[in-house]
């Protein structure tokens, strides 16, 4: 296993560096600086290796793009936001994998890394009283302690994986912006399921939700046609409901491959995108048992996940975001019989839907993904 995890390794090394051959010029970093539309526009500094840069958001949001110095094979660079009194960062991350401080940028490519901040409203009431902030400044989220080598190249190669991978994806999107808020009525009008349909709002009559048992939902016909796992984006399944309901739980038909530990997420989004429920789990609290890298479809079981009585009114979506590596993840299963059409590719911060990636060898009407809900 250790081999094949090394020739894996050095071959997926070997695809980067004769990429990288035949360009010469640096990546681009763009920075997005996203705050709670409550709170009061600000303006938040970065250091992108040693240069400095300002963002001022307008409207809780502000973005701004850094040609990034260097060539060749010097692919590292470090990305900081500056402390800010008051405010705190709740998460930082980038579309390739990596994550601030210390990330990767291929040559020519372009990584976008949004940094959520919010106003620290205790802080602020108590500023007055204060009397040296600076030895108190707001929480980061920057890693400081030093990897060890062995980390740093595993975070390498993950990033690889999620570069020759997911980044095909993200280029699908031509603006990653231009799919905020988008509501299952407009990605249905942007892709046309239905050719000739007329345009209009889809009521939930319209959706053949499968009935599987008492208060379970799905479109799947409970038989894994394939299983996938797609790196740092999430996959989605939209359901509708003709009243007020309560989801206790979600079925999930997945397994567990590898041996790393990492955390997975499971959401719930309303028609318009915005979170009804988020929660994180280790791999080990559902999936204690591991299998080998490829694994058979035999090993996928239906896992149930509880949730504590959400309500739900109408449209709604189930996420779920596995941050699945090259060499360890969890894989769900897909059904390409049932043909259902509401599965998706979605992405956070902000919750959007990104368009199915056509470099695929499926097509979204034709693709299930295996998740259930599980409701009273």
């Amino acid at each position: 296993m250790i081999i094949h995890k090394i020739l894996i390794n050095a071959l997926l090394i070997a695809f980067i560096l004769i990429i990288s051959s035949f360009t010469a010029s640096a990546g681009t970093v763009k920075i997005v600086t996203n705050i709670d539309p409550g709170d009061p526009d600000s303006a938040f500094e970065y250091k992108v290796n040693d240069e400095i840069v300002s963002i001022t958001t307008k409207g809780g949001t502000g973005t701004v793009t850094v040609p990034l110095k260097g060539s060749g094979n010097n692919w590292e660079y470090e990305l900081i936001q500056l402390p800010k009194e008051n405010w705190q960062i709740d998460s930082a991350r980038c579309d390739n994998g990596f994550h601030p401080p210390d990330i990767y940028v291929f040559n020519e490519q372009t990584v976008t890394c949004t940094f959520v901040n919010s106003l620290n409203k205790e802080d602020e009431a108590n500023n007055e009283e204060r009397t040296d902030d600076s030895s108190s400044p707001s929480p980061m989220v920057t890693n400081s302690e030093k990897k060890s080598g062995w980390e740093k190249f595993m975070d390498f190669m993950d990033g690889i994986f999620d570069y020759v991978s997911n980044s095909y994806l993200k280029k699908i999107v031509k603006n990653p912006t231009e799919s905020l808020g988008k509501t299952f009525e407009d990605i249905k009008k942007d892709t046309d399921y239905k050719s000739g349909e007329p345009e209009g709002q889809k009521d939930a009559a319209d959706v053949e939700i499968k009935v599987l048992g008492e208060g379970e939902m799905g479109y799947d016909d409970g038989e894994l046609d394939k299983q996938y796992s797609i790196g740092d984006m999430g996959q989605a399944v939209f359901f509708s409901s003709n009243g007020e309901l309560k989801i206790y739980a979600i079925k999930v038909f997945s397994a567990r491959s590898g041996d790393d530990v990492r955390k997975f997420d499971i959401e719930i989004w309303d028609n318009d995108l915005n979170t009804l429920y988020t929660a994180s789990y280790d791999y080990t609290d559902f999936y204690p048992d591991t299998h080998p890298l490829r694994m058979s479809n035999s090993d996928l079981k239906w896992v149930t996940i509880n949730v504590p009585n959400i309500e739900v009114n109408g449209n709604f979506y189930i996420s779920i975001f596995t941050y699945s590596r090259f060499d360890s993840g969890i894989s769900i299963g897909g059904d390409l019989d049932t043909k259902s059409g509401n599965s998706f590719v979605v992405d956070k911060n902000p919750n959007r839907i990104v368009e199915w990636p056509t470099s695929w060898d499926l097509n979204q009407d034709s693709t299930d993904w295996m998740i259930r809900v599980l409701t009273n």
